[in-house]
């Protein structure tokens, strides 16, 4: 019998989460799974589902969510035996769309019934885990408006996007790499990926790939507003690379000093008075099922 809990973030994405869970109890046979189903009540609350799960050694974590949620639980199962599953119901779904994990719910059930597991990598700053990106940068001042907005969907997120691109200030960084120092100033976007994109189909990353052992950094400067909007389309269309405004490498560690006040993992927005970030990749490190 494989054990499977199901934690659902009532507040993520439009979907009623009541269908996806008659849905899930009418397809998955119970002659070969067990379910238990649990209701996040406050933030921060999935992550401790998830590491009673792990500790208590059950099979399958299903996030019926988006990627805060995916964020918020799969990091309580890096390192464990415990794999993550995803429905996804969220706004932006990006770590779900990586994997090519379905939207349509029958599709997504299918996924976890034919219980298919690979291992990923994922990442560390200052030792917080993300398991798709990691923005200093526009990005992550999107991802505070967008938390901070009361509207979902993806609508949103692009008006928010383009509200906030005129507005942005660019920021400095310097890097630190193997024995490189490299300065960089005037940046818009400073992002480190283990997957392709934001979320709301916003492709960042193309080349990055979950299970190489490798993180990828992304850095882009400032540009005037067209060719912002332009990079932004091409982003949306996954038709970013090649572009001469974009400079990525990947790596296993680096260090980054910048002065900012926040960054972004995994969509969510965290204040920071930290000024050096160290970032490694972290090899293999979580089940997951696509």
């Amino acid at each position: 019998m494989i054990s499977i809990w199901v934690i659902i973030n009532p507040i993520s994405g439009g979907r009623k989460k009541s269908a996806i869970v008659n849905k899930i109890k009418e397809s998955l046979p119970k002659n070969k799974f067990q379910c238990s189903f649990y209701y996040t009540e406050f933030k921060g609350h999935g992550e401790q589902i998830g590491k009673e799960a792990a500790s208590m050694k059950i099979d399958i974590v299903t996030v019926v969510g988006g990627d805060g949620s995916v964020h918020e639980v799969g990091k309580s199962l890096i390192h464990t035996n415990t794999a993550l599953a995803i429905i996804p119901s969220g706004s932006g779904n990006g770590f779900a769309n990586h994997f090519n994990i379905p939207k349509k719910l029958n599709a997504a059930i299918a996924k976890i019934e034919q219980n298919k597991c690979i291992t990923i990598d994922t990442g560390l700053v200052n030792n917080k885990a993300f398991l798709a990106t990691l923005g200093f940068g526009f990005d992550a001042k999107v991802a505070n408006k967008f938390a901070a907005s009361k509207k979902r969907g993806l609508l949103n997120y692009i008006k928010i996007v383009v509200t906030q691109i005129r507005s942005f200030q660019p920021f400095d960084a310097i890097i630190f790499h193997k024995n490189t120092k490299q300065i960089h100033d005037k940046l818009f976007l400073l992002n480190i990926a283990n997957t392709s994109e934001f979320g709301n189909g916003f492709n960042i990353a193309s080349m990055a790939n979950a299970q190489d052992e490798k993180l990828d950094v992304i850095i882009i400067k400032k540009l005037n507003l067209l060719k912002t909007v332009f990079l932004v389309w091409r982003s949306i269309r996954k038709k970013v690379y090649p572009s001469s405004n974009i400079k990525s490498f990947n790596f296993s560690s680096i260090s980054i000093e910048t002065n900012v006040s926040g960054f972004q993992l995994d969509g969510e927005y965290y204040p920071t008075r930290d000024k050096e970030f160290k970032i490694e990749v972290v090899p293999k490190s979580l089940k997951l099922i696509c």
